[in-house]
């Protein structure tokens, strides 16, 4: 059996944060088919995003109390108390849900062995507004791939003392990235045709649906029919609450 450990720093927005989880549990499902075993590892600095945590997925394989701010420190905190008890470590953001057709790229990663892989593409949603846009990283652009989806080994970490050396709260995937790069990582993208990894903004993020407004413009409804089941249903919810 591969343990990939998930890690999933977390502070207030449990509707949004339901969402995602109700889509792990579906990932945990369906990877077990495949003798891989998703183990989440929250960062959590309220007693009530730990309580929400089990209340929408169940007691997770271990949880870290840590200050929100610095982030850096956060996570950090986190992912040092994970090492030597994954194979594999999956970012999976409070906001992020996870399609079903990023089973197999990620099956054949894990197969392959590789060191370090992530994503290219990601759509943004915003359930308030209904609206939706995919953002596709450049070539030369400064992250190779973005933070919510990477994977990588246990080796790979081990290469690397820390992954944030100093505080702060914005632009960890980057800093995080180029600590792997600078410790001789191999960096892979999976190059996949269009995003399997949907980030609901709500009304707390660090960077709002704004920032993004101009990027490619995607259809709100046509991304939630690729969702199944509970996890489909969590997300309707997050506009209905709006709407009230």
């Amino acid at each position: 059996m591969t343990i990939v450990g998930v890690w999933m720093p977390v502070f207030g927005r449990h509707e949004v944060m339901k969402a995602a989880l109700t889509s792990l549990k579906e990932m945990r499902r369906r990877w077990r088919a495949k003798e891989i075993e998703i183990c989440l590892f929250v960062g959590w600095s309220n007693p009530e995003d730990l309580f929400a945590v089990v209340e929408h997925y169940g007691y997770p394989s271990h949880a870290v109390l840590s200050p929100n701010e610095p982030l850096s420190e956060k996570q950090n905190n986190l992912l040092n108390s994970m090492r030597g008890r994954c194979d594999y470590f999956l970012q999976v953001g409070s906001d992020d849900v996870f399609l079903d057709s990023c089973d197999d790229f990620y099956f054949d990663a894990i197969e392959r062995g590789v060191e370090y892989i992530g994503c290219r593409s990601v759509y943004f949603v915003e359930p308030k507004s209904q609206r939706a846009v995919s953002v596709k990283q450049p070539e030369n652009g400064l992250n190779r791939c973005f933070g919510a989806g990477r994977l990588w080994s246990a080796e790979a970490m081990d290469k690397v003392s820390e992954l944030w050396p100093s505080e702060a709260n914005n632009g960890l995937d980057y800093m995080s990235e180029q600590e792997f790069i600078k410790a001789g990582v191999k960096v892979e993208t999976f190059e996949e045709k269009e995003p399997f990894v949907v980030d609901i903004k709500s009304e707390t993020n660090i960077w709002s649906f704004e920032k993004y407004k101009n990027e490619k413009p995607e259809d709100y409804l046509s991304i939630l029919a690729k969702m199944q089941g509970e996890v489909l249903q969590a997300v309707n919810l997050l506009h209905e609450d709006s709407a009230r």
